[in-house]
């Protein structure tokens, strides 16, 4: 069977996904044998502004990376693509932070655009056979840069958004302190905020969509909570209530308390995780939607599909 390992360089994280295709007596489908995430956090508050990753942000990124190709080599991978989203689209240095990783780990990185990310996922999720939404639904992706969101008819990408509210550019871009407790006008900031962007850039999204689809590492750990709770079904599906009173309870507690309160949250994301969750609640409000619906198969999924379908018909 033909292996493949997709590296997904984002900015709060980098991931691993190796999978290849197998075959029953009806279908391919697309089986996983192994996924890791590590903490990269490319982007820092002293430099956000600058859109510039830092040398110490450049150095984890390199060695996720050489671990990474460990792990490919391990379990006998025959290609690897790598991709980078919002962080390397956005910093000026990205094209010497590529040549850098080209040269030490003998990686091409790849810069996905908005689109191309946005419809990627898009087919992720259709990779997953748990995932029944109809036809038509609204699918969002968090990450730690951007928001991407793809509008589905008939089965098909209508249209996607690519917009510049990812969890941690939203904390850096509204809050100078993140170890503390998340005061109210701190939650108004980073909501206003949220809103504004969504207003200005998703008019054509406005109308009442009650399908809503999620992806994106401040979803996975959100399900995660709320499931040891036993306040979520194993379907995924989360209420927008639920939603709110863990916005609550995150805020009224500093960085360090919440790392204590929740050991499914990473140390890593625990800063930046309750507005991760201000952001899906401001595009849930925007879209008028109650619930959404969760989903692991997410950017990596889609790239993995694409990669092998295309290997296949060359082979």
């Amino acid at each position: 069977m033909r292996k493949v390992g997709l590296i997904d360089i984002g900015s709060n994280t980098c991931k691993l996904l190796i999978a290849g295709f197998c075959s029953s007596s009806s279908n391919k489908y697309l089986e996983v044998f192994y996924q890791a995430s590590r903490p990269c956090r490319l982007f820092e508050l002293s430099l956000l502004q600058q859109n510039q990753i830092g040398d110490l942000a450049i150095n984890r990124l390199l060695f996720c990376l050489e671990e990474f190709l460990e792990i490919c080599d391990n379990h006998s991978v025959h290609q690897i693509r790598t991709v980078g989203t919002e962080a390397l689209r956005k910093a000026f240095n990205s094209l010497s932070i590529i040549t850098k990783i080209e040269k030490r780990t003998g990686l091409e990185v790849e810069i996905l655009s908005g689109n191309q990310e946005a419809k990627a996922i898009a087919q992720g999720l259709q990779t997953d056979p748990l995932f029944k939404m109809g036809t038509e639904y609204i699918a969002l992706d968090i990450g730690g840069g951007s928001t991407e969101l793809i509008e589905v008819k008939d089965n098909q990408v209508n249209q996607v958004n690519s917009l510049p509210i990812g969890a941690a550019r939203v904390a850096y871009s509204t809050s100078d302190d993140l170890h503390s407790k998340i005061s109210f006008n701190h939650q108004k900031k980073a909501r206003k905020y949220a809103r504004r962007i969504l207003e200005s850039e998703l008019q054509l999204f406005s109308s009442k969509h009650e399908q809503l689809a999620a992806t994106g590492g401040t979803i996975v750990f959100l399900r995660k909570i709320l499931e040891k709770e036993e306040k979520i079904l194993s379907t995924g599906q989360i209420e927008r209530t639920c939603l709110e009173e863990m916005i609550e309870r995150t805020c009224s507690i500093s960085m360090e308390q919440r790392i204590k309160q929740y050991p499914d949250l990473p140390a890593d994301r625990a800063d930046i995780f309750p507005f991760g969750l201000m952001v899906v609640s401001e595009i849930m409000n925007f879209l008028k939607a109650s619930t959404l619906a969760h989903s692991y198969h997410n950017l990596r999924y889609g790239l993995a599909q694409e990669f092998l379908s295309s290997k296949n018909e060359i082979n």
